[in-house]
């Protein structure tokens, strides 16, 4: 049974979340509006259907798109699944061949609750930020970025399939070897060593990082409430993914 202060807190974390769903879904209702308006506004697409026609990936790419095709197939139906990264997609994602250009684009999330949790915490504003921002590091880090856009909660990104480049995506309880876990620390920390003491402008922070990192915060804090749920989520669905000391801690 939860103590009385964790109830406390739960309680308040609800209400706060509770008013940034409802100015989210009253952003989204003025952007339809928008959209239905306005051609101009029809630029983000809204769902994988208008993502494929060429006339919207021409826009996007700022070139002429003559045939779009389904990409690679196993990648797309782990990550129909939820099976593909850290087991939960947040996004709704497609790989596609334009003009014979292998691409991986990435939409908000199909599902209402998913796509308003993640936009409220700025999670879909973080990634086009970070595409959108150049990183003095090696770039063979990043995958190329076609086009990274967002306007009210609608965002696209259209990027370099780095599988074309034998990049692997494994899935969240794949066992990894000792020469993968070495190549992606020695990664991450090629990343974080080209912007130690000067993280890129608009980096994720919250109210407190932010009193470190300069500026303002661009993400609310993470809720205690939200947490407890995915913890409970992950123990059900991988139940031996994580120690007994693990969740004891």
């Amino acid at each position: 049974m939860p103590s009385a202060t964790l109830l406390k807190t739960y309680a308040k974390e609800a209400l706060w979340l509770t008013a940034a769903i409802a100015q989210a879904i009253l952003q989204r209702l003025y952007d339809r509006v928008l959209r239905f308006l306005y051609a101009s506004e029809r630029r983000i697409p809204l769902t994988r259907v208008e993502l494929v026609r060429p006339n919207t990936l021409a826009q996007l790419l700022g070139t002429t798109v003559q045939t779009v095709s389904l990409g690679d197939s196993q990648r797309q139906r782990l990550s129909d699944a939820n099976e593909l990264g850290a087991g939960g997609a947040g996004t709704s994602r497609c790989w596609l061949v334009a003009n014979d250009q292998r691409l991986f684009c990435k939409l908000p999330a199909a599902t209402l609750f998913e796509s308003l949790f993640l936009e409220i915490f700025g999670v879909y504003a973080n990634e086009v930020r970070f595409y959108n921002t150049k990183i003095d590091a090696p770039q063979s880090l990043f995958a190329k970025a076609y086009a990274s856009e967002m306007s009210r909660g609608r965002f696209v990104l259209c990027l370099e399939d780095v599988g074309a480049r034998g990049v692997t995506f494994p899935i969240i309880d794949t066992p990894h070897a000792g020469d993968t876990v070495e190549a992606v620390l020695e990664a991450l920390a090629t990343l974080h060593a080209s912007c130690w003491g000067r993280p890129p402008r608009g980096v994720w922070t919250d109210e407190v990082s932010a009193k470190v990192v300069g500026g303002e915060a661009t993400r609310p804090p993470f809720l205690r409430l939200i947490a407890d749920s995915t913890l409970r989520t992950i123990r059900k669905r991988w139940p031996d993914l994580l120690s007994a000391a693990v969740w004891k801690s």
